[in-house]
């Protein structure tokens, strides 16, 4: 069992993009979490047409509902009560709280944490905030995950925020003086030196082999490859092929994760 303290924590994985991982590194978030023993739940905010795999501790918050913001109670904190009463409970017991936010939410991320005063509310009951900002090495990428680090040291000042760079659509190796070599800097500068994690790209093509099964990623590394191949109508060499790459992959993200978890946790105590 890993070793991630038995702590309260409330983890957001945030981003403006779509496709740039979110969601998977959301999940290396709960499996890991989960891993810990600690008490996990998820909070995705998306869009009703998202066919995903749900975990079993896992509410959707639908995006279409922040168009009627103006005629909800509360409005944008309203929308999000799920992810409140949620918060609320965790305040009150240990364990973990996955925020996974859909793309093109800034605005009401930053509208429901700032006139909720979570940070305040957090603190005072020592629950850690750690924010995951994703980004690929594509150049808007990087200028606006930049932007979401400084946003959040406004809105959750008491918070971790922690730069995930997902290298599934390349290394980020850039050409001296390019631009993209800049906004990386940039980037870098916008975080602390040990707040940078890669991502790593899953090796093959694991997820999108596996993904018909409909389980959710542990799921899918744990189910007999000869079912796999069976169900899949594909070799049992390529089936127990495209498990071992994706149990690599989450054990890497599992090792990252609790470092950044427990070294965080340890450095916020020793301050």
């Amino acid at each position: 069992m890993n070793s991630v303290p038995n702590i309260r924590l409330l983890v957001e994985v945030t981003g403006q993009h779509s496709a740039i991982g979110k969601s998977l590194f959301a999940d290396c978030v709960y499996v890991a979490c989960r891993n810990s023993g600690a008490p996990t739940e998820m909070i995705r905010v998306e869009a009703r047409r998202e066919q995903r795999i749900r975990w079993a501790e896992e509410t959707t918050i639908y995006s279409e509902s922040f168009q009627l913001t103006s005629e909800t109670a509360a409005g944008t904190v309203g929308v999000m009560g799920a992810f409140f009463d949620a918060a609320l409970r965790l305040c009150s017991t240990n364990g973990a709280l996955i925020l996974d936010w859909g793309a093109g939410h800034l605005d009401h991320r930053f509208s429901a944490f700032a006139s909720s005063s979570l940070n305040d509310i957090m603190t005072v009951t020592g629950t850690q905030i750690v924010t995951f900002v994703l980004t690929t090495r594509e150049p808007d990428h990087m200028r606006e995950a930049a932007s979401i680090v400084r946003s959040t040291c406004a809105v959750l000042p008491n918070s971790v925020v922690i730069v995930v760079l997902n290298e599934s659509r390349g290394r980020f190796e850039f050409a001296s003086g390019s631009e993209s070599a800049q906004l990386f800097e940039d980037l870098k500068k916008s975080a602390w030196p040990e707040d940078l994690l890669r991502m790593s790209r899953i090796k093959g093509e694991a997820i999108a082999t596996l993904a018909p099964l409909g389980l959710p990623l542990i799921d899918l590394v744990k189910l007999p490859y000869t079912e796999v191949a069976s169900r899949l109508r594909i070799s049992e060499f390529v089936a127990l092929a495209c498990q071992a790459n994706l149990a690599a992959f989450l054990r890497e993200m599992d090792q990252k994760i609790t470092h950044r978890l427990c070294f965080r946790s340890a450095r916020n105590a020793a301050s």
